[in-house]
């Protein structure tokens, strides 16, 4: 389509996920006033990086907005990146208050990457002006980035 979308998952009422699903790290930040980020699962298979985010409808949100996953090494420098409507095609604007959303990703690493600490982090930015979306930490304090701490990952 000329709004360069690929598809849009409609999903009924009847299957919307309002049980938060399992997450091996909680989190909690709050984006925007309207979701927030509950948890993550990260495992590491060879090259790729599976990262899955559990996200929670606050509001039924008023806006269009991608969500990002990327990999910093110590220094902050992105060494990995995806990004993407939620879920495989769930907008954002389509969800209802309290409705869970997984959103799951692949992310290739490069093996030739150094040995050391990185750092995973996710959020969300407007498709329009491609700005963060404002995110907020669990104890009410803005994270200016409008990047959430996923997890750490340990390169060999």
């Amino acid at each position: 389509t000329a709004s360069g979308e690929i598809g849009v998952v409609e999903i009924q009422p009847s299957q919307r996920n309002m049980t938060e699903p399992a997450a091996s790290t909680p989190i909690s930040a709050t984006l925007a006033g309207e979701g927030r980020l509950v948890g993550a699962n990260v495992t590491r298979s060879g090259p790729e990086l599976a990262v899955g985010l559990i996200w929670q409808a606050l509001t039924f949100p008023s806006q269009r907005a991608s969500v990002f996953v990327q990999v910093l090494d110590a220094n902050g420098q992105l060494v990995a990146q995806s990004d993407a409507v939620p879920a495989g095609g769930y907008p954002l604007n389509r969800w209802a208050p309290g409705e869970y959303v997984v959103d799951r990703r692949l992310l290739a690493i490069d093996p030739g990457l150094a040995p050391g600490n990185y750092t995973v982090v996710a959020g969300m930015y407007d498709d329009l002006s491609l700005q963060r979306l404002p995110a907020i930490d669990a104890v009410g304090d803005s994270i200016s980035s409008g990047a959430v701490e996923v997890a750490p990952l340990q390169l060999p």
